[in-house]
């Protein structure tokens, strides 16, 4: 595991590699930004960097005892903390600082990771500030969160942030098309409905599943448009059978609007995502741009509604009828 196996952060990586090349690698950092981009991984890489024996700034030189020790996950001076059970807890954090209190046992240096650091509790937030107020020499501690804002302001305050955007598309595509063997329509595929992440893309390589839906979720317009919404019934069931599922089937109406509007507007199939359901997409284009973009507002409304745990069948099914009512 090296740099060259992140997808995207470009930048972020060179950051990573100044410090070390200048030996100024901050005692803590916080790798911050949405969930499945690749902060984690670029975080282990970046720890398994500080702790090689080789100190080549271009990476980890991966020969090492130290490199191979970290591969195998046995390296004595590495320390990964993430939450069970949903949360990270005081007496998680107690039995840290007391590892943190040992020296290095291989390398110059000891790394701790805490991911999804969010997590943490309030009490386990106010331990861990007593070790960065004098932490060791030997320490570099690296936060991973996806919604850094439920950190304490005493914590943020002394972080060195990574902020760590959505992957490119583009970059993705060429990922997955290089590394992955995935053909390039179905690379692109993958790219758009990942939405800037590579952990939701490996999940999609995987999964025919999702194709299935989406033919679904794109037929089930269709049926609404021309008469047959009774069809709304027999596939609201799966298409709600999990938060997971039912924001899925969300954004699969939203990309599928998102290509009726730009084809409405251009007439040019080369901007389209669902490029294979371009007969779908013009016979769908009929509606006005007024309607499109009012129902693209309840898809918007309906992904809120979904993350406040309401009755996900009904506003699933309201949210169809409602798609047939517009046309």
């Amino acid at each position: 595991m090296n740099y060259d196996d992140i997808v995207g952060h470009k930048i972020e990586i060179e950051s990573l590699q100044r410090a070390i090349k200048n030996d100024h690698v901050s005692h803590f950092y916080l790798f911050e930004g949405e969930k499945g981009i690749g902060k984690k991984t670029t975080a282990k890489v970046f720890a398994k960097h500080i702790l090689c024996k080789s100190k080549k700034y271009e990476g980890p030189c991966e020969v090492c005892s130290s490199c191979r020790k970290f591969e195998s996950g046995s390296h004595p001076d590495y320390l990964e903390i993430s939450p069970t059970n949903g949360m990270i807890r005081k007496n998680e954090i107690e039995n840290l600082i007391k590892e943190i209190s040992f020296s290095p046992f291989e390398s110059a240096k000891k790394v701790i990771l805490i991911d999804d650091a969010e997590k943490m509790n309030k009490e386990s937030q106010n331990a861990l500030l007593k070790t960065l107020e004098e932490p060791p020499t030997y320490i570099n501690l690296i936060l991973v969160s996806s919604n850094s804002k439920l950190l304490l302001n005493t914590i943020l305050s002394r972080a060195e942030k990574i902020h760590f955007k959505s992957i490119n598309v583009n970059d993705m595509v060429e990922y997955l098309i290089k590394r992955e063997n995935v053909p390039l329509e179905r690379a692109k595929l993958i790219a758009d409905f990942s939405q800037g992440s590579i952990g939701r893309a490996f999940e999609l390589i995987k999964s025919e599943e999702f194709i299935k839906l989406r033919d679904d979720v794109i037929n089930l317009v269709d049926n609404c448009i021309f008469g047959r919404e009774y069809m709304v019934f027999e596939l609201s069931e799966r298409f709600t059978k999990t938060k997971e599922i039912a924001n899925d089937v969300l954004l699969i109406l939203l990309l599928h609007l998102r290509d009726i509007y730009f084809y409405k507007f251009t007439q040019d199939d080369k901007l389209l995502i669902n490029k294979d359901k371009l007969e779908f997409i013009k016979k769908h284009s009929i509606l006005e741009f007024g309607k499109i973009n009012d129902i693209i507002e309840k898809i918007y409304y309906a992904k809120e509604s979904i993350d406040l745990n309401v009755n996900r069948e009904l506003l699933i099914e309201t949210l169809f009828f409602n798609i047939q009512e517009e046309y």
